[in-house]
């Protein structure tokens, strides 16, 4: 099963199955020099499948788009995924999102 999660699920629990994948839409605005960085991921209870910026169609140029991550959850357990919404050059932080995962 594929479960979807927006930003308002931050600080939230889910509870999954082993071979579920869990896909993680935020809205991103690169031009800005913000951008989606992983800071954790739960153990070897979750794994990395992809990480993409889909630009929004409707936007002109220097406009914001979604960043997708999706997890494949390879075992039983839990863990967490963090994210933070930053500048790598400032450190400034604007946002970070946690999801906490409960694996059956």
């Amino acid at each position: 099963m594929n479960h979807k999660i927006s930003a308002d699920k931050t600080n939230k629990k889910i509870v999954v199955d082993k071979g579920d994948t869990i896909e993680i839409e935020l809205d991103e605005s690169p031009t800005t020099g913000y951008s989606w960085e992983i800071i954790e991921i739960g153990g070897n209870v979750l794994g990395l499948q992809s990480n993409e910026y889909k630009r929004n169609k409707i936007v002109g140029i220097g406009g914001g788009g979604i960043r997708s991550l999706k997890f494949l959850v390879n075992e039983q357990g839990n863990g967490s995924i963090k994210l933070k919404n930053w500048r790598k050059w400032s450190g400034d932080i604007y946002q970070q999102f946690q999801l906490d995962v409960e694996a059956q």
